[in-house]
Formats: structure tokens, C-alpha cells, sequence
């Protein structure tokens, strides 16, 4: 009988429903090191041919800029691209976008509409971590990202001075010091 009751005892034990505790954790990145990543292997320049040839990102048929406030073609903006308004202190300073063809290149513009600068990335702008740089419309450096996640990322000069560390859509500056800049997505 006691054999009996043993084996019974180990073949429940053995059928019971097994669950276990999946941990999960990220990386997080210090100014410095995040610094080291986004200049490994980066270019101080752009061809800038290389935007001049692609009219497409250049073409503004689809924006129209009013009096401080962005009206875009709906139809076009679902399909594809995906658009970020910049505001300072409430007014719009710039706007981007990136398309769904092109997931390397972030195109900028002025509040009036005029192409500015070109983010140029390492990995598909969806892929995480990556490192972007930032080139204005003559080719050279203006700034490098090292891109931890859609929700935060580090901003430097092209000398290596930390910019802005942003974490979902507030800026901070070196000392962690929030500031009045934000970003935010467009509905």
C-alpha cells in the first residue's frame, strides 16, 4: 500500500500544471556610454546628392503651414508617412517625417516648410537600440542620437556635448535638468 501511495504521489506531482516566473530587464545606458555607441564608425558628412536625387521627400503637395499650425493630407499621412510636430514654449519650430518605404531616413523641415536637415540611421528607424545622425541640407554633422527605445533617447554636437536626454516627451540636460522643449506624435 505504501508503494501505491508513492507512486500516486509522484504521478500527481509530476502532471501538475508547471508555471514559471519569466524575467525580463532592459539595458540602460549611461551618457557616456551611449555616447561611445553613437560615434562608433560615424561619418562627419553626407552626400547631399543623395537627398537632392529623392524629390519625393522633398515635396511638400501634402503640408500646408498656417500661422504656426500644420495641416496635413490625411489620406497621404495614414498611408505613408509618419509625421512629428516640434514645439518650444508652445509654437511649432519644426516638424519631421519619415516614411514607410524608407524606415533609414527621418526628413526635417521648418516651420514654413523648408527642408532643413536629414536623420540618416543605422538600423531601421523601428529597431532598437539604434544610433542616428543628423546631417543639415549642405551634408555636414549637426548631431548624433543614440536611440535606446521609441521612448527615450541621447542627443549630442557633433564635438560629443550631451544635447538633450529625452525621456517620453520631456527634455532633460546633462544635470537631468527639465526644460521647455517637447515633442509629441500627431493623431
Amino acid at each position: 500500500m505504501r508503494k501505491f501511495l508513492i507512486t500516486i504521489l509522484f504521478l500527481l506531482i509530476s502532471f501538475m500544471p508547471v508555471s514559471a516566473l519569466t524575467l525580463s530587464g532592459g539595458v540602460e545606458y549611461t551618457v557616456q556610454s551611449a555616447r561611445d555607441l553613437a560615434f562608433q564608425d560615424l561619418s562627419k558628412t553626407y552626400d547631399v546628392n543623395l537627398i537632392r536625387l529623392n524629390k519625393k521627400h522633398i515635396s511638400l503637395d501634402s503640408v500646408k503651414v498656417e500661422e504656426g499650425k500644420i495641416y496635413i493630407e490625411k489620406s497621404l499621412y495614414e498611408k505613408e508617412r509618419v509625421f512629428t510636430p516640434f514645439y518650444r514654449n508652445g509654437e511649432l519650430i519644426s516638424y519631421s517625417t519619415a516614411y514607410a518605404d524608407d524606415l533609414y531616413h527621418m526628413y526635417y523641415y521648418d516651420k514654413a516648410g523648408c527642408f532643413i536637415a536629414i536623420d540618416v540611421s543605422d538600423k531601421e528607424l523601428n529597431v532598437f537600440p539604434h544610433k542616428i545622425a543628423k546631417y543639415n541640407k549642405f551634408g555636414k554633422l549637426v548631431s548624433v542620437a543614440f536611440v535606446v527605445s521609441d521612448r527615450e533617447q541621447f542627443v549630442f554636437r557633433p564635438n560629443g556635448k550631451l544635447v538633450v536626454h529625452w525621456k517620453d516627451n520631456a527634455a532633460f540636460d546633462k544635470n537631468g535638468k527639465l526644460f521647455q522643449m517637447t515633442r509629441t506624435c500627431a493623431d
